[in-house]
C-alpha cells in the first residue's frame, strides 16, 4: 500500500515534467571557438581609425536627441574621439530605431560570484552589450538551481539571443563552465526547457509560441526566469558563466 501511494504521488509530477516542452537554439555562426573579445576590440579600433566618417554613419539627424546622445556628441566635438563605452552605446542612443540596442535588462540573480580585483560578475553584465563581461553564479558547485531574471522591456521580445559562457577569450571560455539546459519561467510558471549548444556562437531562440495570446500581449511587462538545470563543465573551474542575453539584437 505504501508503494502504491508513493507511485500515486510521484506519477503526476513525472507526467508534468514530461509535458514541459524543450526548445533549441539556432546560430548563424558556424565556429565553435571565436576570439570575440579580440574582435570586439579590433572593431572599436577600426571605428577610431576613421572616426569622422563613422560618426556620421552612426548618428541620425534629429532635432532633439536624448541626453546620452548629446553627451557623446559633446565629447566627440571636444576631444575628436569617443570612449569605448560610448561606441558601444552609439547606435542605440543616437538612432530613432535604436539599432543594435538591447531592450532586455537583467533584474536579479539568485547568486553572484564575488568581485575579484577590478573584475566584477554582476548580473547587469549580461545586458551591457559587451561580450567580454559576464554574470557568474556564486555557488561553490556547478550552480544547478541558480537562476537569473530578465525583463524583456516594452517590445515584442520573447525572441532573444545568448552568448553562452565567458566570452572574453577562447581560453577563458574553455576553462569556465557553461549552461547546457535552462528551465524558463513566465510569471513564475515554468513554460519550457531551453537547450543550448556548447559553442561560442550567438545562439537565438524564440518561445513566443508557448505563450497564450493574452500572455504574449503582456510579455513586455513581466519577468522571465532562467533556471540552470544542466551544464557543460569547464576544463578548470565549476563557475557557470553567461556573457550576454539580448533582446533586439541586430548584429555586432
Amino acid at each position: 500500500m505504501k508503494k502504491l501511494l508513493l507511485w500515486m504521488f510521484v506519477l503526476p509530477l513525472f507526467v508534468v515534467a514530461q509535458d514541459l516542452p524543450t526548445i533549441y537554439t539556432e546560430s548563424w555562426e558556424e565556429e565553435k571557438y571565436i576570439e570575440r573579445g579580440k574582435l570586439f576590440e579590433e572593431s572599436y579600433q577600426k571605428f577610431l581609425d576613421n572616426i569622422e566618417e563613422n560618426m556620421y554613419d552612426n548618428i541620425y539627424e534629429e532635432e532633439d536627441w536624448s541626453d546620452e546622445c548629446n553627451n557623446i556628441l559633446d565629447y566627440y566635438k571636444g576631444y575628436g574621439t569617443i570612449t569605448e563605452r560610448m561606441w558601444i552605446d552609439l547606435d542605440c542612443v543616437c538612432s530613432p530605431f535604436c539599432y543594435g540596442g538591447n531592450y532586455a535588462s537583467a533584474t536579479n540573480a539568485s547568486s553572484t560570484l564575488k568581485s575579484q580585483g577590478s573584475y566584477n560578475y554582476d548580473v547587469a553584465n549580461m545586458t551591457d552589450s559587451d561580450p567580454r563581461t559576464a554574470w557568474v553564479e556564486g555557488k561553490s558547485d556547478y550552480g544547478i538551481g541558480e537562476f537569473i531574471e530578465i525583463d524583456v522591456g516594452e517590445w515584442d521580445m520573447v525572441q532573444l539571443s545568448i552568448l553562452n559562457g565567458l566570452q572574453k577569450s577562447v581560453n577563458l571560455w574553455k576553462l569556465n563552465s557553461r549552461v547546457k539546459i535552462f528551465k524558463i519561467y513566465f510569471d513564475n510558471v515554468p513554460i519550457c526547457f531551453l537547450r543550448l549548444e556548447d559553442n561560442m556562437s550567438r545562439q537565438y531562440f524564440d518561445f513566443s509560441h508557448l505563450l497564450s495570446e493574452e500572455e504574449y500581449a503582456y510579455a513586455s511587462y513581466d519577468i522571465f526566469r532562467f533556471e540552470i538545470v544542466d551544464i557543460y563543465p569547464g576544463e578548470k573551474w565549476k563557475d557557470v558563466c553567461i556573457s550576454e542575453i539580448d533582446a533586439g539584437y541586430t548584429g555586432q
